[in-house]
């Protein structure tokens, strides 16, 4: 069941219910890690908790607006942060595909 769908039937915002989830420790995230279409997003779907540090570090409101209602938005992104780890591996030669399939969980 979704976000949207629970907040239907409970009367409140999806937003709301999935912020109640996460204060719950109630994640959507894939476990199953074949499943992701390559490592990016096998690391998007594994990186909620640095998400809720960062809100809570920023008091759940924009920086710039004050505002309650916001996406959270980094100085250096988290895909600049993935890039340059491949870019280390790759020059010790740890990485040599970006399919999940090709590694193992550990």
């Amino acid at each position: 069941m979704s976000d949207q769908q629970i907040a239907d039937i409970i009367g409140k915002t999806a937003r709301g219910v999935m912020e109640q989830r996460q204060v719950m420790n109630l994640y959507r995230i894939n476990k199953e890690y074949a499943k992701y279409e390559d490592l990016m997003k096998f690391f998007r779907g594994h990186i909620q908790s640095w998400k809720t540090y960062s809100m809570e570090a920023c008091n759940y409101q924009c920086i710039l607006t004050g505002d309650k209602n916001f996406d959270i938005h980094h100085l250096y992104g988290f895909n600049y942060i993935v890039n340059e780890a491949f870019k280390i591996i790759e020059k010790n030669i740890k990485l040599t595909s970006t399919n999940t399939e090709d590694y193992t969980k550990e």
